[in-house]
Order: C-alpha cells, then structure tokens, then sequence
C-alpha cells in the first residue's frame, strides 16, 4: 500500500524517514493547469480595472449615463485591485513554501518556512505518546490516515494517508500499516473508529457538551 503522503524511508523500510516539500509542490499538468488559471484570473481581473476606468470615464463626459455607473465602476476597480494583492500574495507564499522533517536517531527534527515566520524545533521520539489510526469523512468520502500522537499539538503530524483506491481498505490492511509503524518507532498504537477520531480532533467540543 503506498503513502500517498512525499514520506521516504531507506531502502529497507526502515529509518531515517525523511519528508521535504517545496514551494507549489505542483508537477506536470497540475502544474501546468494552476499556472495556466493563475493567468486567465490575473488578466481577467486586469480586464475588469481597464473596463471600470473607461466606464468611468465615461460618466464625466456624458451626462445621459446614471450616476451609479461611477460607483459601480469604482468599486469594481477596488475589489478588483484586492483580489489581484491578494492572488500575488498566495502566489509568492506558496512559492516560497518550505517544510522538512527528519525523522532519524531518536529524534524528530522539524523546519517549515513561510513568508511571514520561520517553525524550528526538535523532539525525542519518546516523547511521543503513541502512533495512531484515525478515520474521518470529507465531503461524503470516507478515509483514514495515522498520526504520530504528541501532548502538544503542535508537534503532532500525519505520517501515512493511503491512496485514493485504498481509503475502504479492509480492517486486516489498515492494522498492519498501523502496526508497521508503531514498530517503527516503538510507540504503542492505537486503532480509533470514525466517532472516536472526531471526538480526539475536536476536544473542544466535547468538553462543551460535558460541561453543558
């Protein structure tokens, strides 16, 4: 079963396992197709800005046109103008992305770079809790992935999500990934179903609904 997440262990399936994304992290027509919407959006939004000017324009020298045509085009010009910042700032975010986790010699090490900060630490292993499978449904699909359990959230990640034609794998398939790599880092693992795994993502919730 492959991990439809960029994980690489060594040749033997063992550690260091080592995850690196960079930038887009688009290939081939994927990336083709997101440059090629990137551009029809940025020109289409140019369009709008050239068009709401002349209409604009337009106002001042014909005096038949309605008035609300000069705020129409005005405001086409700002949300327009927005929407051009806003789509260069994702642009060069995503660009510069940047994240690396090393997992090797009884520690996690883990970096990721954005725009605006820099994530920088390093863990023991044995500080984790334990590794575990969790289900969720997204938009009507039904999946599961596992987690390398943290008492700090922030240090928590996915190390395996399977592929599409995997996520109604059976039971029997799910432990031995799930087995597979508590022995890989001798955590203990833990199997939680659907209703299980809602309540551990969103303990906020259930504490609310304790109280009430």
């Amino acid at each position: 079963m492959q991990n439809e997440l960029n994980w690489v262990l060594s040749e033997n399936n063992t550690l260091p396992m080592v995850l690196e994304e960079k930038g887009l992290g688009l290939k081939g027509f994927q990336k083709l197709f997101f440059y090629f919407c990137t551009f029809i959006s940025f020109l289409s939004m140019l369009w709008v800005i050239v068009i709401s000017f002349g209409v604009f324009l337009a106002t001042n020298k014909d005096p038949t046109l309605p008035d609300y045509y000069k705020f129409v085009a005005v405001g086409c010009i700002v949300l327009s103008g927005f929407c051009i910042n806003t789509l260069i700032k994702f642009y060069r975010d995503k660009k510069n992305y940047y994240k690396y986790i090393k997992i090797a010699d009884g520690k996690v090490k883990f970096k990721e770079v954005t725009m605006n900060k820099t994530i920088q630490w390093e863990e023991r292993i044995k500080k984790y809790t334990s590794v575990e499978l969790r289900h969720f449904n997204y938009r009507r699909i039904s999946s599961w992935y596992i987690l390398l359990q943290h008492q700090d959230k922030e240090k928590r990640f996915a190390i395996f999500s399977p592929e599409y034609k995997y996520q109604n794998a059976d039971e029997t398939s799910k432990h031995e990934v799930l087995d597979f790599y508590g022995k890989l880092f001798g955590l203990p693992t833990k199997y939680l179903d659907l209703e299980a795994s809602y309540k551990a993502s969103h303990p906020e919730e259930e504490k609310k609904k304790t109280n009430e």
